[in-house]
């Protein structure tokens, strides 16, 4: 019943708001579209190169900050030498919903896993180097009860079913079997895809194929946003959606990841603006510039 309706999606959400404008233009007054997802990306295939995009633009933020690299001189070679070490690796933790002392096993896949996730939120990638500088000394608490509070999180609900009946029908059956791409030299390597062709074998034993959502041209006016620091859904994402909508408009916003975490205030008002005005193009990016990252967590 409603005549025109003003569009939101983020992440994954892009691609589903795709989805309905391109089958009901005429019902889109405006749409927001937050973390793009191209129509020729399959997840997870670029996880692995573009995660390790993000930790090297960490390890250069570190070297060019004064307190991270007196503090944290070595990170990289920390990090990667963790990384390499004997795994599983058996850490005590304090369990944060019974507070008791537990005996629990890290392996390379959990951290790469984690550390992934901790790069796309900028208040968590800042403690990176800490929390890896604890791990390479022979102190696993912090990242294990990290892992655990995350794991314990995400296994709640229907989260992981949802992905997995999205995933496992729109990108799985187009995963290739080989990869071209140097997946060796991240340090995800082919976790992320290994995990997703497993559970998908099961949840989709025929690889039964859906169809995918292949971008049309429209008039619609978008606001694209981007966080330059995203390594979930790199600004270059947005450059390649944007060019779907002559009337779009594509913002990186400096300073921030995939999450709303920097954005708040700012961004938040800016979309208030466009939806009330119906135009992305004279929009007001002053508050931009007071957007700062997070400074990194020392001890």
């Amino acid at each position: 019943g409603y005549n025109k309706i003003n569009l939101y999606g983020t992440s994954y959400g892009t691609r589903l708001a795709m989805a309905y404008i391109n089958k009901f233009p005429n019902n889109v007054r405006t749409a927001t579209l937050k973390g793009l997802v191209p129509e020729d990306l399959v997840i997870p295939v670029d996880f692995a190169k573009d995660s390790q995009e993000g930790l090297n633009m960490l390890i250069e933020k570190c070297k060019t900050d004064e307190l991270c690299a007196s503090v944290f001189p070595n990170f990289e070679q920390e990090f990667y030498a963790l990384m390499n070490r004997s795994f599983p690796i058996d850490a005590k933790i304090i369990n944060p919903e019974t507070q008791l002392e537990e005996t629990v096993q890290l392996t390379k896949e959990s951290i790469a896993l984690t550390i992934r996730s901790l790069l796309s939120i900028p208040t968590y990638t800042q403690q990176i180097p800490f929390i890896v500088s604890e791990a390479y000394k022979g102190n696993y608490a912090v990242l294990a009860e990290l892992i655990l509070r995350i794991n314990m999180s995400s296994s709640k609900g229907i989260f992981t079913a949802m992905r997995l009946c999205v995933i496992c029908y729109e990108d799985y059956p187009k995963i290739p079997e080989t990869t071209e791409d140097p997946l060796d030299q991240t340090f995800l390597k082919d976790i992320w895809t290994n995990r997703i062709i497993n559970a998908c074998k099961i949840w989709n034993p025929s690889r039964e194929n859906a169809s995918r959502v292949h971008y049309n041209n429209h008039d619609i006016p978008v606001l694209l946003i981007s966080g330059e620091r995203d390594s979930a859904t790199p600004p270059n994402y947005g450059d390649q959606v944007v060019k779907y909508f002559k009337n779009g408009r594509h913002i990186v916003v400096t300073n921030s990841g995939h999450s709303f975490d920097r954005m708040l205030n700012c961004v938040e008002y800016m979309i208030n603006d466009f939806v009330i005005s119906g135009t992305a193009q004279d929009l007001d990016l002053d508050c931009l510039k007071s957007i700062e990252y997070p400074e990194f967590k020392l001890n």
